[in-house]
Formats: C-alpha cells, sequence, structure tokens
C-alpha cells in the first residue's frame, strides 16, 4: 500500500495544480499514505482525463517495479480507481496503452522488481557519467563507448549487466531520431499483426457482420489501431517529409486502410491531422478513393502452415476453401482471445467460439468454470449459459452452410431443415433481389447424406461449376458453386455437416452478452463505447408484445427507452376522434428517446403490427447516466434530434 501511495503522490505532483492551496504549509512528501489516497479523491480540478493520466502512471510504475503484473492489476490498484473516480474498463483501456508502448511491460517472463529497476537506472548513470566528458567535447557515442571500454565492463560486472540489458540502455542513449525510428519499426510491426487478425475475423469466418465478430474486430482491432496509429501520426509530425516518413506512412496506409480516414479526422475533438501533418504525407496516408486498397498477402503475412491472411474472389468465381479448414484457424484465434485480460473480449471471443464450434465452445467453457478462478461475472454468465444449452451433446442435425455472393458482398446462412427455396419472392429463406432471379428459382433439398439442387423450370437454369442444370435434380459435391445465370454473381457455395441442433423460436430469456450485442447493432447506441454498454445490457429487460398491443401512450411519463429488436410497430397521434399513423418503427429502431432526453411526456402512442414482436426496455435513469459519462453519445443525440426534426419540417410543408 505505501508504495502505491508513494507511486500516487508522484504522479500527482506532476499535475498543473498548486498544491499549497489544500495543504496548510505540508508538502506532498509530509503526507502519509492514507492522506495521499484522501488527497487524489477530494483534489478539486482532477476530471476524467487527469484521473486517467495519474492512473496510468501510477500503473506503469507498478508493472515496472514488478508490484503488480498484468493478471492481478485490476485487483490490486482497486482503490487508486475508486478515489480517482476510474472504472474497470477504463482499467483495460490503459493496460492495452501501456501494452502497445512497451511489449515488455506485461511480457509475464520478465521478472520485475523495484530493485532491478534500481539497478538499471543506477548503471545507466553511472554509464553517463563516464561518458559525459567525452560526448561534451563533441565526440560521437560510439567512439566515446569504445575509448572507455574498460571502465564500462568493469562497470557491467558491478552492476550485473546482461547483454540484452546493455543493448537496451544503449539504445535509449543514441540519438533521437534514431530511438523515433526504432519505436516507429515496433509500432508498425503491431501494427500488422492487427492487420492478419482483422482480416481472420473478417474474411475467414462464416458471417463477418454476426455482433460477435464485429465487437471483436472493434475491442481486439480498431481500438488498438486508433492507439498506435495516433503515436505513428505523431512521429510523422516529427519527422516531416524525409525518406522514413514517406516509409511509415506507406506502412501505415496499407496495414490500416479499415481506419486511417477516421483518425486524421480527428474525430476525439483535438486538431484535425490534416492540420498537422504535410500534404505529402496525407497524400500517402489517404487510401485510394478510385479503387479499395486491401492488404495483399505479401503487405501483410503469410501464416505459417496456414491460408492467406486475406481471401477475395476473382473475376470468375473460384472453389470456396474447405470449411473445416477456415473454421480452424479462426478457432485457434478466438482461443488466443479467451487469454486476453478485459473480460468483454473473453466473454464474446467464448460466445463466437461456442457458435462457430459447439463442441470447442463447451469444452472452454467447463475449463472456465472449473479452474478454480472466481473470474468476471459476464464470462462467468457466458460459460454457464453455453453449458445449459449443450447438455446434450449427442443430438445433432445435418446442417446447409450456404455461403452467398451478390453485388461484391458475402452473406452465410445456415440451415437445419429439409427444403430451402431459393428466389427472388419474399416468401423465400434465400432472397436474392435480382432481375435475372425468377421468383421461384430453386430448391436445396437436405437430406442425411447431403444436399441436392432442384431446379423449378426457371428460364435461365442453374449452374452448378460449368454444368447446367434446368428443370431437373442435380446432386452436389461439398463446396460446388451454384450460379443463377451466365454470370460469376449471384451465386451460392454449398457445404454440411453435422451440427447440434438449433432452437427453433426466439429465446424469451437473453443474456447480458445478447442484450448487449443488440445495442452494438442499433445505430442509436453505435456510438456507445463497448464497455459503457455492459451497465446498460445488465439492466436492460426484454418484453414481448403480440399484433395491435399499445407498447407507450401519449401522455405518459417518459420513463423509458425502448428498442425494437423483432417485428414492427405504428406511432400514432391523435387528430380529431382518431388516431392517425405519423410514421413507422422497423427492428432495430428505438422508441422514446426524445421524451427521455427532454423530460417531457411521450408526444405518441405506438402500437405493434407483426404478430410477434420483442422489445430491449432501458430505463431512463440508466440511460441519462451513460449519457453523461460519454461524450460522443450527446453529440450523435444531438445529430438525431437534428435529422428527425427535418424531416417533420419537410412532412409538414408536404401537407402544407
Amino acid at each position: 500500500k505505501e508504495s502505491l501511495a508513494n507511486s500516487l503522490r508522484r504522479q500527482l505532483s506532476k499535475l498543473t495544480i498548486d498544491f499549497s492551496k489544500y495543504l496548510d504549509g505540508r508538502s506532498m512528501d509530509d503526507l502519509k499514505p492514507d492522506e495521499v489516497y484522501v488527497l487524489a479523491n477530494v483534489l478539486p480540478g482532477v476530471n476524467q482525463e487527469y484521473g486517467i493520466q495519474v492512473y496510468k502512471g501510477v500503473l506503469r510504475e507498478a508493472l515496472e517495479q514488478g508490484t503488480v503484473n498484468s493478471a492481478n492489476s485490476l485487483e490490486v490498484l482497486s482503490q487508486i480507481r475508486l478515489k480517482l473516480g476510474i472504472k474497470d474498463e477504463d482499467h483495460f483501456t490503459v493496460l492495452t496503452e501501456l501494452g502497445i508502448e512497451d511489449p515488455d511491460l506485461l511480457d509475464p517472463h520478465k521478472r520485475r522488481s523495484r530493485e532491478n529497476q534500481l539497478r538499471l537506472q543506477s548503471y545507466r548513470q553511472a554509464l553517463e557519467l563516464q561518458l559525459l566528458e567525452l560526448v561534451e567535447m563533441g565526440i560521437p557515442l560510439r567512439k566515446a563507448l569504445q575509448r572507455k571500454d574498460k571502465q564500462i565492463q568493469a562497470l557491467q560486472l558491478e552492476y550485473g549487466i546482461t547483454a540484452e540489458e546493455e543493448a537496451q540502455i544503449l539504445a535509449n542513449m543514441s540519438d533521437e531520431n534514431g530511438a523515433i525510428l526504432r519505436k516507429a519499426d515496433v509500432l508498425l510491426d503491431q501494427l500488422k499483426d492487427l492487420a492478419v487478425r482483422y482480416q481472420l475475423l473478417s474474411n475467414l469466418v462464416p458471417n463477418a457482420q454476426a455482433p460477435a465478430f464485429a465487437l471483436l474486430r472493434v475491442l481486439t482491432v480498431e481500438q488498438k489501431q486508433h492507439i498506435i496509429i495516433n503515436q505513428l501520426l505523431s512521429i510523422l509530425e516529427v519527422l516531416g517529409d524525409g525518406s522514413d516518413a514517406k516509409r511509415i506512412a506507406t506502412a501505415t496506409s496499407v496495414l490500416a486502410e479499415n481506419v486511417i480516414t477516421k483518425i486524421l479526422q480527428g474525430t476525439d475533438g483535438s486538431a484535425s491531422w490534416y492540420e498537422r501533418l504535410s500534404a505529402e504525407a496525407i497524400a500517402l496516408l489517404q487510401p485510394s478513393e478510385s479503387i479499395p486498397k486491401v492488404p495483399t498477402s505479401d503487405e501483410l503475412v503469410m501464416l505459417d502452415n496456414e491460408p492467406p491472411t486475406f481471401l477475395s474472389l476473382p473475376d470468375e468465381l473460384a472453389p470456396n476453401p474447405i470449411v473445416d479448414e477456415r473454421r480452424a484457424v479462426v478457432v485457434d484465434l478466438l482461443k488466443q482471445l479467451l487469454q486476453e485480460l478485459d473480460p468483454l473480449i473473453q466473454a464474446t471471443a467464448l460466445y463466437a467460439l461456442a457458435q462457430l464450434d459447439p463442441q470447442e465452445g463447451y469444452k472452454q467453457a467447463q475449463q472456465f468454470l472449473n479452474c478454480g478462478k472466481s473470474g468476471d461475472w459476464l464470462v462467468r454468465e457466458t460459460a454457464e449459459t453455453i453449458l445449459g444449452q449443450g447438455g446434450d451433446r449427442s443430438t445433432m442435425e445435418q446442417t446447409l452452410i450456404a455461403r452467398i455472393t451478390l453485388m461484391g458482398k458475402t452473406q452465410e446462412l445456415v440451415f437445419q431443415q429439409p427444403i430451402v427455396r431459393v428466389g427472388r419472392s419474399q416468401i423465400n429463406e434465400i432472397i436474392l433481389p435480382d432481375p435475372r432471379i425468377s421468383r421461384h428459382h430453386a430448391i436445396l433439398y437436405l437430406d442425411g447424406e447431403g444436399v441436392n439442387a432442384i431446379d423449378l423450370g426457371s428460364p435461365q437454369g442453374l449452374y452448378v461449376g460449368t454444368t447446367l442444370v434446368h428443370n431437373e435434380r442435380y446432386r452436389l459435391n461439398q463446396g460446388d458453386v451454384i450460379r443463377f445465370s451466365s454470370l460469376p454473381e449471384p451465386a451460392i457455395t454449398v457445404c454440411w455437416e453435422k451440427q447440434p441442433v438449433q432452437s427453433q423460436t426466439p429465446s424469451e430469456v437473453l443474456t447480458t452478452l445478447e442484450k448487449l450485442f443488440l445495442l452494438f447493432e442499433s445505430s442509436f447506441f453505435r456510438s456507445v463505447k463497448p464497455e459503457a454498454l455492459i451497465e446498460l445490457a445488465c439492466a436492460a429487460e426484454l418484453q414481448v408484445y403480440d399484433q395491435g398491443a399499445l407498447i407507450c401512450k401519449a401522455g405518459e411519463p417518459s420513463s423509458e427507452i425502448m428498442l425494437l429488436i423483432e417485428g414492427s410497430a405504428d406511432v400514432t397521434v391523435l387528430q380529431g376522434e382518431s388516431e392517425q399513423i405519423v410514421s413507422k418503427v422497423q427492428s432495430g429502431e428505438t422508441i422514446g428517446e426524445i421524451g427521455v432526453l427532454t423530460g417531457q411526456q411521450r408526444s405518441a402512442s405506438v402500437v405493434t403490427t407483426a404478430e410477434k414482436n420483442r422489445v430491449l426496455v432501458i430505463n431512463a435513469n440508466n440511460f441519462e447516466t451513460v449519457v453523461r459519462q460519454n461524450s460522443e453519445l450527446a453529440r450523435s443525440l444531438l445529430l438525431i434530434l437534428s435529422e428527425r426534426l427535418q424531416r417533420l419540417t419537410a412532412r409538414v410543408k408536404e401537407q402544407v
């Protein structure tokens, strides 16, 4: 406790605050450990930004000195977070930043202690004293080291310095530009690893738009990319337009094409990088507008004994990689993510693993609950849910996996019913909105042995590979590509395998993680940090309505925000003696948020129109708490209000 208090004392002293006003003539050094904690708790002017800055310094020192490690730091520093008003999710964000700035800091194999840190600092000071006179005479550092070779060897023996430690200390003492370039290369290596992960989570997963994989891309790739890229852009600002700057800018553009434009705009409220960097650097950083830039396997890496990290379809459809091989690569990645420290990453990876490979997900959930550690409640809830769903692992069903390519986009759908209809009509299981497709074009028939494709007499027929199938049945092989004309798209790549029986009806009970996924997919909550959504998801309740049910009534207090997750509804207002429909609400849209924000009563009623409607209900008090803590959400709410006002004004003008 005393060591952490001293670290907190040092970090508080770095703030631009006149402490003499609050210490009654005493100095910071005079304060006892308990008094330091009290000061951190009551000190005026320590806002969220300052609090994070102080906490980051304390955590860095604790890791450097071996007082804590990455695994136990959340628990050990809990009192400091409480005094500074820092949330647990902020701890993991800070830990991620420290790991990017100094990867060795989180390496569990490197033992750290206060004594070891003092040993290295003392050696560096002694070394600098030996070299100071020669360096001040203008002698280059390398020659100065050669002249003092015997004295330096004696110092190395005295302080027990290893060759690795010596190399690191000399690297830190060398010229500033050299240190900057080494830092840039380390950051680029980290960015390359993230680019590989992004491609795996985007191109090798069954459905890249599934909320679990979309959330993993945000948590394990994009958030880290933002930290790394901002550091690289700061380095470019220092380097100017030299050859090294061009190399770094080009590599950054290739490796971070998915986020670089947003980061350059400086959406966090700071000055835009467009204003801070040279025009040449900006030109190299920006992705091409005419041709979508995608990292090639040469620009990224080829994983040892693994398929390419990026998959694409050429002009003519190529055979799809074997499903099992693709799944194995993603399963390995998800198992790696289970070792992350952030509970939200762990829970999401475990959920995705159970969806992709139910048996492996069941096994990992069992291991988590049997390991003897208390663990985070969100991970525990997810593991218990998986084990509850996997009670009878012997019930397996033949499952059709259809990978649909349309208009350059690919989606994967999974079916366990024996008949899957394909066509342009909305009543089909696979809907292909293309004029060349018949309303009822084909049927995929699933049996215990595999899949048959049946053409329903469509003018274009079916193409299985190069074989034209017209008004007949065709037995498919694993990985066959079905086309519906001589053109490469639309196309369906067909595979099948035994999978656990799927639930036939949507669950009326949602886990916290499933509720978080629904909030994450909603455009209204998209700007909220995923970690902040945990609080809303935990308190949100699921309600089910039949057709014609009144969800909310005009004139009632605006005490809740509702997210329609299934079904549809009409928004009505009373005009004269009858209710008039003024707008419609579709799945994924919110209800009642304006009233909660303004504190006014509900201005309209909402009545369900679908046979079954599911609504996620969020208490107004919980929502307001999150808004106060999230400036991005507040800005997005202003945009929503503005857009709705514009639509209302346009509707009034039309009626006039």
